[in-house]
């Protein structure tokens, strides 16, 4: 605008390139909606769905009733309304907002109303006449002379309207058509439910042009008919966006020059010239949009929702029974909750758009004052003048003077020179100004910024404290992520680091050093980790994190699909849909079949809303795989992501419920930790180890994708049988089992471009998943805990891993498994049977009838821990000495183990850069919180294990999330400071404020590492 501005030739050329016209409506044929309701008050979900799903222009409701007394509202229409004789008497027009209309007439079931079409109106009818009662000719014979258009329940049966017979009002009509030369605009098929006749039809003066359809839609006895008329009508309105700002900040650049136009051109020069110019800028800021309009149609739960409602009440008005009447009010709030939803949803849509910029009145709301009084003269003095032609005189002197030549003084110096300025510009045809900058534009524009809000007494909005707390802690946290950590400090760390490393180890250390020299060349990783993508891509290379480790396994993506495809077809659980994307479908069915839950009383109205789902908040699941690096030929754990599953929250719902229970059923064969197993054996063994006592470890195969979906979902029936349960939180056995089986048969995922469907069991990565395949388990190990326990045996399982210590000759015990295996069909074990096992990270043996245990590595075990120039904060690597020592002496059996297992330990934190002091530090904190006060020797350590083995440790007390609120911050080397300084932030504006009663609690995120930048799960 600026340079269109500077290099304009005159201000007319100028306005007439910046004027703009406004886009000509569009044109629509007239669509009529006609419907006999019989009762609107039962009705009115069915109206409201016709109206949302096909937008007609007009719609003409017949026998709407006692509903005429009472104020119904459909959104976007406005309401003609008039009283009939009965109670399924009355009629109703509504038409939309933008159509313009008036009243012509209204009488008893009779309504005319004057449409006003361009170039002619038109007069549109609604009628409604009793069954054995006549049409009122001679309302109808006023307008026969007009272009009017009447619509309505006739009651009137014809054999030239494709009724079976004719009845008296039928002929009547038909002879008054034939007499005064008038039509009808009839539809194809029958408009009544209960028979084949046409009774709700159309009368005009001119019926060509006209199309109808029967739309099989609403509960009353009459289907709604649909007719599209040749007239036309205008739609789709536009509205003029413009950008006040912008508009305001041109007029006072350019001030100057209309200023100095007042004394270049005459008057009526001027009063032409500028509001041209004025019309052309407010054009030249605007531009001309579509309205948008605020209730597109229902979806399509809510239209099967009100279908249900008004089928409800005729059933119960046919048959009034309290089941019904319950049945119906349940049934209509769930309605009118879900109608309110949806509607304030709509309305929250309209007020987010006004608020993005989209609201001229907060531009235009300064320039106006809440009340402007009338014109009631000019004050003169303490007088008031009144009479229009003293006050026309009054105005036109002052309009006069105005333009006139400025009088001045010949003795004032600051007058001559004035008039020496004017005479100098005052047949100037166009004022030499300078050219506008951007940078004054942008100097100008800042004057512009939306300043802080503040009440009426100046003081600052209610907001004002939180967004300075917000806008401080910004501040805050960007200093501390871009300040770097002081030189001293970054070599203090490196010399003790390298203190405590033999020389032998510090060249072969592959680890990183926290900026050994700030003046070295910084290396480029984001560079480093696109090259190393850029060659797996090229190599056809695959990388993924190992099963259960933290290891890092390079594969190739031929392998990869080998093993899937032989997975695949061993387990028989997938079927391939080829490139079909399930989503779409599966979202409905979801959503429809909570609906059919709720509408049948197994599920709340909590409930229903908590698990209901939407479009844009899901997506499909994808396979990806593991890869077991501890055995043999690296078989592949099969995942199934799907945190955004349509069928997730349902199954996490469910998971919270049983899990629990499952886990208190199963509190005595369940194992969850190598610490738990051991102090279970350490009890065990006191009276029942011998030499002879064997040690198994068996392993379930394909636990998760071998057990079949409907014996899977039948064993939570048994459950909760077992445990003598018929509710959980007001949730109905039935209705568990119910949702549990749509859970398990409706997993679906995409892998390598295909889309699967899983039909056996269910997907690992579902939480409930693993309850169901627990639950399978424990019963299915019914019998053999009973056996071993009558053995005097042990029996432990974590998910698909079983341990058994037991004192049976080894023969026996492999015939006892093979006989285990034939117990169904679908689980199959794997043993191995010694008098030594490794189970979880444990490693158990008998030795001579003494019980030995020590920590278990596996072969693919790696000595790699958090490396300690790693992003972390400091108390998770001091965590990893002492949890890594405790583990060591309660694992560990004998001292000449826990010497060797500390000496291990130490060795790879050193390997991992811990200084030896850091490592010390952690150590004795673990004898500090047990309370040994003495070093640990052969002769004492068994007494001293014992009592860390036997501290009891406190329950951990429950987060109270009502009153705790958790935040998160990026972590980096210089964030060690932050928590004192948001705590300290906190209290400075929130001391004394109700909010500190809520107890703020900090934690981390993690910069991304190598896993998240590498491993990407959805590309295989």
């Amino acid at each position: 605008m600026i340079n269109e501005w500077n290099s304009r030739t005159s201000i007319s050329q100028l306005s007439s390139q910046w004027k703009k016209v406004r886009s000509l409506y569009t044109k629509q044929n007239l669509l009529l909606l006609l419907y006999n309701v019989e009762g609107l008050n039962t009705h009115v979900a069915d109206v409201d769905s016709l109206l949302s799903t096909y937008h007609p222009h007009v719609c003409i409701l017949t026998g709407v009733g006692t509903a005429v007394n009472k104020n119904i509202i459909f959104p976007n229409y406005n309401t003609i309304a008039q009283a009939g004789t009965n109670a399924y008497g009355g009629v109703m027009i509504l038409y939309q907002h933008y159509i313009k209309c008036k009243i012509i007439e209204k009488t008893l079931k009779f309504i005319i109303i004057e449409l006003l079409l361009s170039p002619n109106p038109i007069y549109i009818g609604a009628i409604y006449v009793p069954p054995s009662s006549l049409p009122p000719f001679q309302l109808i014979s006023k307008y026969q002379s007009k272009p009017f258009y009447l619509f309505g329940d006739y009651n009137a049966k014809h054999t030239n309207w494709k009724c079976k017979r004719n009845n008296t009002s039928g002929v009547q009509l038909q002879n008054w058509l034939e007499t005064a030369g008038n039509e009808m605009i009839t539809p194809t098929k029958s408009t009544s439910r209960r028979s084949e006749s046409i009774i709700d039809f159309g009368i005009t003066h001119d019926a060509s042009g006209w199309a109808s359809e029967v739309l099989n839609d609403g509960t009353s006895d009459h289907f709604p008919i649909l007719f599209q008329s040749p007239l036309a009508i205008g739609e789709g309105s536009l509205f003029r966006k413009t950008n006040r700002k912008i508009f305001k900040y041109f007029l006072i650049v350019i001030s100057e020059y209309w200023r100095s136009m007042v004394y270049n051109l005459d008057e009526q020069t001027f009063f032409s010239l500028f509001p041209l110019f004025l019309s052309s800028l407010w054009d030249r800021c605007s531009t001309y949009e579509d309205t948008t309009k605020y209730r597109p149609p229902w979806p399509s739960e809510l239209v099967l929702l009100a279908k249900s409602v008004n089928k409800a009440r005729r059933a119960y008005r046919r048959n009034k029974t309290k089941n019904k009447l319950d049945y119906y009010l349940s049934l209509r709030e769930i309605f009118m909750d879900k109608r309110t939803h949806f509607l304030q949803s709509k309305k929250e849509q309209k007020m987010n758009w006004v608020t993005h910029g989209n609201n001229i009145w907060k531009f235009v709301k300064p320039s106006f004052h809440s009340f402007t009084p009338p014109f009631r003269g000019i004050t003169s003095g303490n007088n008031k003048i009144t009479d229009k032609e003293e006050i026309v005189g009054i105005l036109a002197n002052y309009f006069e003077n105005h333009f006139a030549e400025p009088k001045f003084d010949d003795n004032n110096n600051e007058h001559l020179q004035a008039i020496e300025k004017f005479k100098q510009i005052e047949y100037a045809p166009s004022i030499p100004l300078e050219q506008i900058t951007m940078n004054e534009v942008l100097k100008e524009w800042k004057k512009f910024k939306s300043k802080k809000s503040s009440d009426s007494s100046g003081t600052s909005a209610p907001g004002r404290p939180v967004q300075q707390f917000i806008d401080e802690l910004d501040a805050l946290l960007q200093n501390l992520h871009n300040s770097i950590p002081s030189i001293t400090y970054n070599r203090k760390i490196n010399q003790t680091i390298n203190q405590n490393i033999p020389d032998h180890l510090i060249g072969s250390s592959q680890s990183q050093t926290i900026s050994r020299s700030i003046h070295k060349k910084k290396k480029n990783y984001h560079r480093l980790i696109k090259r190393l993508k850029h060659k797996f891509r090229l190599t056809n290379t695959v990388i993924r994190k190992t099963d259960k480790s933290k290891v890092f396994h390079i594969g190739k993506v031929d392998d990869y699909q080998k093993k899937s495809n032989e997975y695949m077809i061993r387990t028989n659980a997938y079927k391939c849909l080829g490139t079909n994307d399930p989503l779409p479908d599966l979202i409905q069915r979801t959503n429809k079949y909570l609906l059919d839950l709720r509408l049948a009383k197994w599920i709340t109205q909590k409930q229903y809303e908590q698990l209901c789902i939407k479009t844009d908040e899901v997506e499909l699941a994808h396979l990806y795989y593991l890869p077991k690096a501890h055995k043999l030929r690296t078989p592949l754990r099969p995942i199934i992501s799907g945190l955004k599953h349509p069928t997730i929250k349902i199954s996490k719902f469910l998971d919270d419920l049983l899990r629990p229970l499952f886990d208190k059923m199963a509190v005595n064969t369940t194992v969850m930790s190598g610490f738990e197993l051991i102090k279970k054996l350490l009890q065990w063994s006191k009276f029942n180890m011998k030499q002879e006592t064997l040690l198994c470890t068996i392993d379930v195969t394909d636990l998760y994708t071998m057990i079949p979906q409907i014996e899977g979902v039948l064993t939570l029936k048994k459950m909760l049988d077992f445990l003598q349960i018929n509710k959980i939180k007001d949730l109905k056995v039935e209705a568990i089992i119910r949702l549990a089986r749509f859970v398990m048969q409706n997993n679906y995922f995409k892998y390598d471009g295909q889309y699967y469907h899983q039909v056996r069991e269910g997907a690992m990565g579902s939480p409930l998943t693993l309850t169901i395949a627990n639950c399978y388990m424990f019963f299915y190990q019914f019998d053999i805990v009973r056996q071993i326990s009558n053995s005097s045996g042990l029996y432990f399982r974590f998910i698909d891993d079983i341990f058994i210590v037991i004192n049976w000759p080894e023969r026996h015990f492999l015939k006892q498994i093979d006989r285990w295996n034939k117990f169904d069909e679908n689980i199959q074990l794997s043993a191995h049977v010694n008098s030594y096992a490794d189970f979880l990270d444990v490693h158990i043996e008998n030795k001579d009838g003494q019980l030995f245990t020590t920590v278990y590595h596996k072969p693919s075990y790696e000595p790699y821990y958090l490396p300690f120039n790693s992003i972390h904060p400091i108390h998770m690597k001091k965590n990893i000495p002492f949890a890594m020592l405790l583990r060591a002496i309660r694992y560990c059996s004998t001292f000449e183990a826990y010497l060797k297992e500390k000496s291990t330990l130490r060795m790879a934190l050193i390997l991992n850069k811990y200084p030896g002091k850091f490592i010390d530090q952690q150590f004795k904190k673990v004898f500090l919180k047990f309370q040994i006060n003495e070093p640990l020797t052969k002769n004492n350590y068994n007494t001293l294990r014992q009592k860390v083995i036997d501290t009891q440790y406190s329950d951990k007390i429950p987060v109270d999330h009502t009153r705790t609120m958790f935040i998160h911050f990026t972590y980096c080397t210089s964030m060690k400071a932050f928590p004192k300084k948001f705590h300290a932030l906190w209290n400075k504006y929130f001391a004394e404020s109700p909010i500190n009663e809520i107890a703020s609690v900090l934690g981390t995120r993690n910069v991304d590492n190598l896993q998240r930048r590498l491993v990407y799960t959805r590309q295989y």
